[in-house]
């Protein structure tokens, strides 16, 4: 299936520019939920497509490839539907700000109001860590697994209150974010959040947490610059290119060591091939291989899975609470299914991506039109509210981190995006920012 997926591969790239495209043309806009999901996409198959060459993963199944085909077709008319849609809106939630005088309503922010709330979420991530090493009661090369361990094993009742605080992390980061975007904050605050996000990955042994906060950062630059038709790119580039490509590798190298301790307790695996930590293709294979592990789930398990935790487990719950829907399988019982269904570990190592839980959630006779729809709502959802104030800011780069992590389990209707939703609105309203705008002001800031 190697052919298969070398063509697959083009496919999408073919498709990703195309949908860009016609996207910028007409939403306005280079940087939208599509150009992240193509960008992500094309990524991870060409890691997958080269990472074979080196025996480290199994061939693709042959419903992998019918799968992903489906799923990048309807993503690819979803995307395009909205857009095409974004025309008869109003054109005040299409048009880009370009009074470039008037400093951003984030710019205005009291710096020591942010720092009060850095020292909040520094407090919480210290509270969960000190929690974890008191619950594993050590602190050697054995804590990341004995760490993730006690976290996936254990009642969180008694810490719940913390983790709904973390996702005060989004609003900070893209106020910082904007702000560095902007050149209105220096680079030692933002530094300063990225290591305190750090505290929280290790009191779970996550790399999530760290990625999630990386990926609304950069979509929260990517956004205010691409608003600013390049009036600051060069600028920002020139000022933070080196460190962005030196702190990518070594922030690469990072999550790969945490994933490979957090799995075998030591850094033996490491001594013996550091290509591991070294060869960043690893950690993007893994992701788009996660759906070829579901697809060989799929076709191994006796009945198909329905109702995953994973995809619109969130929605779900509070379905089945109400007596809407059948309690959702937890997403234990989906990695329980799959360990037992599965030969090859290296499969189950894959993990599950959110293609992947689109089969296992609709059939694979319904993944395109699922696809459509997911990418319909996140594309639709950005255009209707990035100008709409600090709340609609939040919710477009929410979308945009949908259609980027779906190469993982997390569409947009995930519990984090939602709290961090709900912590956007309380913490605007402490800032007394503008949360949403219900109309356009002909000299706003972005």
């Amino acid at each position: 299936m190697i052919e298969e997926l070398k063509d697959l591969l083009f496919m999408t790239l073919g498709l990703g520019v195309v949908c860009t495209g016609i996207s910028r043309l007409l939403t306005g806009r280079w940087f939208t939920p599509a150009t992240w999901y193509w960008a992500v996409w094309v990524l991870c198959l060409f890691s997958y497509d080269y990472v074979l060459t080196l025996d480290m993963l199994p061939e693709p199944a042959p419903l992998t490839i019918s799968v992903l085909t489906d799923a990048h077709m309807g993503a690819f008319y979803g995307f395009l539907a909205m857009a095409v849609f974004s025309r008869i809106l109003p054109d005040s939630q299409r048009r880009v700000y370009t009074d470039r005088n008037e400093r951003s309503y984030l710019d205005s922010i009291d710096l020591k109001k942010i720092d009060q709330l850095l020292i909040v979420y520094l407090l919480i991530a210290l509270a969960l860590l000190a929690y974890r090493i008191t619950t594993v009661g050590k602190v050697d090369l054995t804590f990341l697994q004995a760490a993730r361990e006690s976290f996936i094993g254990q009642d969180k009742s008694a810490i719940r209150p913390l983790l709904w605080m973390i996702p005060i992390s989004v609003p900070l980061t893209i106020i910082l974010s904007s702000r560095l975007s902007s050149g209105s904050v220096r680079l030692q605050r933002p530094l300063l959040l990225l290591g305190i996000c750090f505290l929280t990955a290790m009191a779970d042994a996550s790399r999530m947490k760290i990625l999630q906060l990386l990926a609304v950062g950069g979509i929260m630059v990517v956004i205010v610059l691409d608003e600013r038709r390049g009036e600051r790119v060069r600028s920002f580039l020139s000022r933070y290119w080196m460190g962005a490509i030196v702190g990518g590798f070594c922030l690469m190298g990072l999550l790969q060591t945490i994933q490979i301790v957090r799995s075998t307790g030591s850094i033996d695996l490491l001594l013996e091939d550091p290509r591991q930590v070294l060869f960043p293709t690893n950690l993007m294979a893994y992701l788009a291989q996660g759906t070829s592990a579901m697809a060989v789930f799929y076709e191994a398990a006796n009945e198909p899975l329905s109702g995953g935790d994973l995809t619109f487990g969130f929605p779900m719950k509070y379905g089945a609470l109400l007596g809407l829907n059948e309690v959702p399988l937890s997403k234990a019982d989906v990695f329980g299914h799959a360990l037992r269904a599965l030969d090859d570990p290296r499969v189950a190592r894959g993990g599950i991506s959110g293609i992947g839980m689109l089969l296992t959630d609709f059939g694979p006779e319904n993944v395109w039109l699922a696809s459509f729809c997911m990418a319909a709502t996140l594309q639709i959802l950005f255009v209707a509210s990035v100008n709409r104030g600090f709340l609609g800011r939040a919710l477009a780069v929410c979308c945009c981190m949908g259609a980027m992590f779906s190469v993982l389990n997390l569409w947009f209707l995930s519990a984090p995006m939602v709290m961090a939703l709900v912590w956007t609105f309380l913490v605007g309203r402490w800032l007394k920012l503008p949360i949403w705008m219900t109309s356009h002001r002909s000299s706003g800031g972005p």
